[in-house]
């Protein structure tokens, strides 16, 4: 079973984005009368980034459990014990493998540090293991450690070793919190603590705040469709110039210089792109949004650095799974610009019907090659480039498609 979108949404994204932008309102949020009622709006925002909704609540039998429970969206409880501050929070059931069953949010002084108590695979690889729990955690600049299997899906078995890791006794977790009642309820008003987090997860936006996960993923879909045109038109031309080969050679000029401007739009469509990105990931991505762009223009360095950004994008929006096909991506771009160079220079090979010569035009200068190689070479940097075009900005598209729709 695959990792169901919203369940890992909420859980690997958007908690660790919140409890790392601001813990303390995190911290006030979950702890406060108002608890209930936000992490139910986390909720529905998780499923609204990723296009679906899972019920929070089910009956559910976890292995070990002995009998079925329900088992809900719910802060369990929090706890003070030897200077730390400890919220632990019940997930939806968790059915697939490193799905989280519990998350706790814990800081002391101004050290903040959030956990989970995952299902894991068996020892197959193939599903979910049967009553063992991973003791993992995530921190501010996504590195993550894992602590080791553990038998035990429950509360208590949680907390016992999330104890152990923090070198505290954590008990009494649940029921710890006041109970929530109309006039704490009511006596929280709206107030300004709700509208910080609906501004970060894609609501009006806050002051100094101009770029929503909407607007990116809006902007985005548009630089895919130019890009899917960019890609297609070079294929298109050449398929239709084995049948008009007189009439298509009237328009080259003409499209040659749409492609050219297209691939100017694209540049600086992609470096906007890149910023909107990392501007509303801050914190949850290596570079910062002006490095990010930067690494398209650093001399020597945009040579080397935009895959790294990419793939910093990639892994913030869908995780590292899939990422290598950024540096595919940039050997083909790699090539691209090698062969938009080489016709910016007017290089060219012809091979004469009659004589069967070939030769190489170099902007002025005509270089016979010899005996057999001119049609190889002829056919590779005609098809060749053709098809690493093709690939180059195909699979941008794919790319650029693939990080916009998660965000």
């Amino acid at each position: 079973m695959a990792i169901r979108d919203q369940h890992f949404f909420f859980a690997k994204k958007l908690i660790p984005a919140e409890v790392f932008r601001s813990p303390g309102e995190m911290f006030a949020e979950l702890t406060g009368p108002k608890r209930e009622a936000f992490l139910m709006y986390l909720w529905m925002e998780a499923g609204k980034s990723v296009g679906g909704s899972l019920p929070h609540v089910d009956v559910v039998e976890y292995p070990g459990a002995g009998v079925p429970q329900l088992v809900k969206l719910e802060v369990v409880g929090a706890i003070k014990s030897e200077g730390w501050e400890v919220v632990v929070v019940s997930m939806p059931p968790a059915l697939a493998p490193n799905e989280a069953v519990f998350i706790a949010l814990a800081r002391k002084g101004d050290e903040t540090r959030l956990f989970f108590w995952e299902r894991c695979l068996d020892a197959a690889m193939t599903g979910e293991a049967g009553g063992d729990g991973v003791l993992s955690e995530v921190r501010g600049d996504q590195s993550r450690s894992n602590y080791g299997f553990f038998p035990g899906l429950g509360l208590d078995d949680f907390c016992k070793n999330l104890g152990g890791v923090l070198g505290v006794k954590i008990e009494g977790v649940r029921g710890s919190l006041p109970e929530i009642d109309m006039a704490a309820f009511l006596g929280a008003g709206g107030g300004p603590k709700g509208a910080p987090q609906a501004s970060r997860l894609g609501g009006p936006p806050s002051p100094g705040r101009s770029v929503t996960p909407s607007d990116v993923r809006s902007f985005g879909e548009l630089l895919a469709k130019i890009i899917a045109v960019r890609a297609g038109l070079p294929l298109v031309m050449f398929l239709v110039g084995f049948v008009l080969m007189n009439l298509i050679g009237q328009f080259y000029g003409i499209v040659s210089t749409l492609l050219t401007l297209m691939s100017l739009v694209i540049g600086v469509m992609l470096m906007i792109w890149t910023f909107k990105i990392f501007d509303v990931q801050r914190g949850k991505t290596s570079f910062s949004p002006g490095m990010a762009v930067g690494a398209w223009l650093i001399p020597l360095g945009n040579i080397f650095l935009p895959p790294f950004v990419l793939r910093d994008a990639w892994k913030c929006a869908r995780g590292p799974q899939g990422s290598l096909i950024i540096f595919v991506w940039w050997l083909f771009w790699l090539l691209e610009i090698v062969f938009v160079t080489l016709r910016s220079l007017g290089v060219s090979i012809q091979t004469e019907l009659e004589s069967g010569a070939s030769y190489v035009h170099v902007l002025d200068q005509i270089i016979e090659l010899p005996d057999g190689i001119g049609g190889v070479l002829g056919a590779a940097y005609s098809y060749g480039g053709l098809l690493v075009t093709v690939a180059a900005y195909g699979l941008l598209w794919h790319i650029v498609k693939k990080i916009s729709e998660k965000l």
